[in-house]
């Protein structure tokens, strides 16, 4: 019954509480048959395998649950929290690590991981969206490229918000501005999105495209246009803002 399931997961938190991960991983395989929510079962036990260091156990359960849902960024660094253990594992020659080497040590393993996932979960928006969290400069740019055409090609509104949690970073900012301003003069100019120098971008979102050439620069004017609209009224460039609209309002 699903009160029964209920009461069991709820013993189940307590053990965790308590910090008692052995019971609660062992109360969690006997129980299997009794607990309706499936879901919140998988993440218990994956989350005590971590804590007991049973971390081959917990890499793989990890990846399950990420293939059960791909946007859930929880799970991702749950599975680099595990990585990173296994590192640490493997490598014992210099002692204990300090907080400044573990956290680049996470970052670096967030990297590779992020970069294999996007491979494996193409159509993951969370996944591919994290990798303009974790690099900076021209990296950033290549990433932030990729990213955006499949949203631009469908004509997708919840671009801008996306991007919002971005804005926090100045040199982040500029780059958005300078790409979506090339995209704008592109599309004026020939009617498309510039060709990129990453081949695997230049395909994302193509599949989206309209058959017809002029709908295809009519949808990117519009949707390039109101990405701009709402990027300059974030950063204060309100004149451009009052203009670009005007201007699409014509399209």
């Amino acid at each position: 019954p699903y009160e029964v399931s209920e009461l069991l997961m709820y013993k189940n938190m307590l053990y965790v509480e308590a910090g008692d991960y052995g019971k609660s991983l062992a109360h969690l395989i006997s129980n299997k048959d009794k607990v309706v929510d499936k879901l919140a079962w998988k993440e218990s036990k994956a989350e005590a395998l971590l804590k007991l260091g049973r971390l081959e156990e917990a890499d793989a359960d990890y990846r399950e649950l990420i293939n059960i849902n791909d946007e859930n960024l929880g799970y991702f660094w749950k599975l680099v929290d595990v990585l990173v253990n296994k590192k640490l594992g493997q490598d014992q020659s210099n002692g204990p690590i300090g907080d400044k080497q573990r956290e680049a040590l996470k970052y670096d393993t967030a990297r590779e991981l992020q970069s294999d996932l996007a491979s494996q979960y193409s159509s993951a928006t969370s996944i591919g969206r994290l990798a303009l969290d974790l690099y900076e400069g021209d990296r950033f740019r290549s990433e932030l490229d990729k990213f955006v055409r499949k949203f631009l090609y469908r004509g997708i509104p919840s671009l801008f918000s996306v991007m919002k949690p971005l804005y926090t970073e100045p040199a982040k900012v500029e780059i958005i501005e300078k790409l979506f301003e090339s995209y704008l003069q592109a599309v004026k100019d020939h009617g498309d999105l510039p060709a990129s120098i990453d081949p695997s971008a230049n395909m994302n979102g193509k599949q989206y495209k309209k058959d017809n050439a002029e709908d295809t620069r009519l949808m990117l004017l519009t949707w390039i246009g109101f990405y701009l609209v709402q990027h300059y009224d974030r950063v204060g460039k309100f004149t451009q803002a009052l203009s670009l609209v005007d201007e699409s309002i014509t399209i």
